[in-house]
């Protein structure tokens, strides 16, 4: 993560995060004989979604504000307005499951950290990594052709695990 939102929002175009989502998204709507599209891919929004400030994406407690803002009166609010997304890959959790010795290693390091340690209670990241399901686990709940249910405690460790690098990135 950079401190630059906008710079953020330039890393998430230019990685490829944004192709893998279309192509399983292609993949996943071929089965069923429908096809995707991205209209907030098209260049126009992109451009002025990187024109606006940064702090117009992050109010009220809810994330990509201006898209949420764009749909009043064109989606229920309860759509709108969620927190939770329905997992979109459910193969990341079980990526993840699979990285979960690295994840462990990882957080071996941040012991050294004192910001870290003063910010993050590492013994309970560790317990959430170490309460990962086996990967054989997952796998079979995807063989079921359902998306598995999300799991939040695996979302939040990711995600303390993203903002102890941002902090080993920039420091105190």
């Amino acid at each position: 993560m950079a401190p630059d939102g906008r710079e953020n929002r330039w890393r998430l175009l230019t990685s490829p995060h944004l192709a893998e989502s279309a192509e399983v998204w292609a993949q996943t709507g071929a089965r069923y004989g429908l096809a995707f599209a991205f209209p907030l891919l098209d260049r126009r929004v992109v451009e002025f979604s990187l024109s606006l400030p940064s702090e117009l994406f992050l109010r009220g407690g809810f994330r990509r504000r201006p898209f949420r803002d764009a749909m009043v009166d064109v989606l229920p609010e309860r759509v709108r307005l969620r927190h939770q997304k329905y997992p979109r890959f459910p193969s990341r959790m079980l990526d993840v499951a699979e990285r979960k010795d690295e994840f462990l290693a990882l957080i071996d390091t941040f012991e050294h950290n004192e910001s870290i340690r003063r910010m993050i209670d590492l013994a309970l990241l560790r317990r959430q990594v170490e309460a990962f399901p086996p990967p054989e686990c997952l796998r079979e709940e995807m063989r079921g052709g359902d998306n598995p249910p999300p799991r939040v405690a695996m979302h939040v460790a990711l995600n303390t695990l993203a903002v102890a690098e941002y902090l080993v990135q920039h420091g105190d």
